[in-house]
């Protein structure tokens, strides 16, 4: 056996966590490894996770297929780590950004709905329905902080009304009824998500997300 070829394939990572760095062998063990470093650094109940930063890439999610994808050839891997504060400013600030954009969108699509130019069926019905999901997800892992924002009751509030509009939204998907779709987002989710974005752009600049994110 060569050594020197059986050197050079022999790859190794150097994991960064917090003031911490640990060299792992390129293998799919690593990816285990690398998981109990978080796991054990999140143990701190005023820590989140927020991304990996591999090789310059900033993951955000399908972590493991990522690292098994790329794993031959990853030389560092960065754990984003951030307080409480942190990171309810950064959901905060991303659910800001997504409504701004979302909710011009959803007025398009209900009135495209009543012409019938577009159906339930289409790209933006589903695109809608996903968006919402995420809505959820957002507005409940800052409800399970540790530091709620002062105006989060309110927050709550309109997400209790728009979940309750989802599940209209299911059956007149279910029911293909185009017309009921529409009306649930003009008048129900469309208003309650504006609230939800007005409330919380009043908070990230009463709380002062944006220097916290700076």
């Amino acid at each position: 056996v060569d050594i020197c070829n059986r050197k050079k394939e022999v790859l190794w990572m150097i994991v960064q966590i917090q003031d911490r760095e640990v060299e792992l062998e390129n293998n799919m063990s690593s990816i285990d490894e690398i998981t109990n470093l978080v796991h054990e650094a999140l143990s701190d109940k005023e820590i989140f996770f927020s991304h990996f930063v591999i090789d310059g890439v900033e993951v955000y999610e399908d972590y493991a297929l990522y690292f098994e994808e790329h794993l031959n050839g990853i030389e560092s891997v960065e754990v984003v780590l951030k307080s409480v504060r942190e990171f309810v400013s950064d959901v905060c600030l991303s659910l800001a950004t997504y409504l701004e954009r979302a909710l011009p969108e959803m007025e398009r699509l209900s009135d495209s709905l009543y012409q019938g130019e577009k159906t339930i069926g289409s790209e933006e019905s589903l695109q809608l329905v996903e968006g919402l999901d995420w809505v959820f997800q957002a507005i409940s892992t800052v409800d399970q902080s540790t530091k709620k924002p002062a105006t989060w009751d309110d927050v709550i509030a309109k997400a209790v009304v728009i979940q309750n509009a989802f599940q209209e939204v299911v059956e007149a998907m279910e029911n293909k009824d185009d017309v009921l779709f529409a009306d649930i987002v003009q008048y129900e989710i469309t208003p309650a998500l504006q609230e939800i974005k007005e409330t919380i752009n009043k908070t990230i600049d009463e709380e002062g997300m944006r220097d916290t994110m700076n």
